[in-house]
């Protein structure tokens, strides 16, 4: 397992392997694994799964390129995703950057890229939708 969260309602555990991410039903222990995105354009990744909406019905997930060791995981290369809780293939939201977490009232998502030295030299903050993305704070190398 790469990455997992518990959803803010306490009713889903969200956790990536390298090849997939799956949703449990904490009350049955039901195992769901999320379906692959369907674009033919979409290559094969890892997952590593990030913070829940606060509604617990969709959570981020950062997609980084096969292969890749997990300490070199960076916005190079990788993606955002929008994963829901009802089974539906995950929508890309970012190519080029990870997602960091999501504000309170759902509105916001931050989120690095430009991979520096010492980690992303920008962090950025997007709307739940991957729109209207804005600078929150640039860093040099």
């Amino acid at each position: 397992m790469t990455s997992g969260a518990i959803s803010p309602a306490g009713k889903y555990l969200a956790y990536a392997d390298m090849k997939r991410i799956y949703i449990k039903l904490l009350e049955t222990g039901e195992i769901r694994a999320i379906p692959k995105p369907e674009s033919p354009e979409s290559p094969e990744v890892e997952w590593d799964s990030v913070p829940w909406f606060p509604d617990s019905t969709r959570f981020l997930a950062n997609a980084h390129p096969l292969g890749q060791s997990t300490d070199d995981w960076s916005s190079e290369g990788a993606s955002i995703w929008m994963v829901s809780v009802l089974g539906e293939a995950p929508r890309k939201l970012r190519d080029d950057a990870i997602a960091y977490s999501v504000s309170p009232d759902n509105s916001l998502i931050s989120f690095g890229k430009n991979k520096g030295t010492f980690g992303e030299r920008k962090i950025r903050l997007m709307g739940p939708h991957g729109e209207q993305a804005g600078k929150l704070y640039d860093a040099n190398e």
